[in-house]
């Protein structure tokens, strides 16, 4: 299996030593991480630091943050609003956004309590649960790094959802067909052996050509691939909003 590289980008320094411990944890070595934080304040930016990732031929950006409610309405509008950001760039296929009910030191907090969620200062609980009165970054990462991944995710619903994610995306994309960075194809999704554009074959397709026929044409080119570009081009008209 060829390595692959998967981005994340939270909120602080602190989420970003607890992402970066668990996902090492739970991934397999051959996947790269890199891990960038985003302020609050500069969320509606994200954008430009996928593109950035995708420049650099990471295969993956996973968006999370901090839902501070465990209110499940409340959640899935902030999810379908940064989806809907990132889909006005054209980046649904390449950004998972992944919320984290309450706040990310309640997955470490469902290592020692029941129902996490509920606490509005996990970070605080997390504490007393490790008896001492301020947790600090190698704190945190001494945790995530000696936590029970199980018993978190049966005790904190989107812990678990975070954990199947990463599990779903590791066979997703050593499978993954379809690629975009600006030094290739103008910036344009292209099929990442043959490194032709998905619009010049679509527009091949729709002009009547046969599978068969587009081969030809692009010889490097395999049946996978032009069934990859229409499930591509499937994919941007479903996220279209009307």
């Amino acid at each position: 299996m060829k390595n692959l590289k998967l981005s994340f980008i939270v909120e602080d320094k602190v989420d970003k030593i607890i992402v970066g411990t668990l996902v090492h944890r739970i991934l397999p070595s051959n996947i790269q991480i890199y891990t960038v934080t985003k302020g609050k304040s500069h969320f509606h930016l994200n954008y430009i630091t996928v593109f950035e990732f995708l420049d650099k031929a990471y295969n993956h950006v996973i968006f999370l943050f901090d839902t501070d409610s465990a209110d499940q309405v409340s959640v899935k509008q902030n999810v379908r609003e940064y989806e809907r950001e990132f889909r006005k760039h054209n980046l649904q296929r390449w950004v998972t956004v992944c919320p984290v009910v309450p706040q990310i030191e309640a997955w470490l907090l469902g290592n020692y309590l029941e129902r996490p969620e509920i606490y509005r200062e996990p970070t605080a609980m997390l504490a007393e649960a490790m008896q001492v009165e301020k947790l600090t970054g190698e704190d945190m990462e001494k945790i995530a790094q000696a936590a029970d991944i199980d018993r978190m995710k049966k005790r904190n619903a989107s812990f678990s959802s975070f954990v199947e994610l990463l599990q779903n995306l590791e066979e997703k994309l050593t499978t993954e067909r379809i690629a975009i960075d600006s030094a290739t194809c103008d910036g344009r999704p292209y099929i990442k052996e043959a490194q032709i554009p998905v619009n010049q074959v679509i527009r091949k397709l729709a002009k009547g050509e046969s599978f068969e026929e587009v081969i030809t044409d692009y010889p490097a080119l395999k049946r996978d691939d032009i069934l990859a570009c229409l499930d591509y081009a499937a994919t941007v008209l479903e996220d279209i909003e009307i």
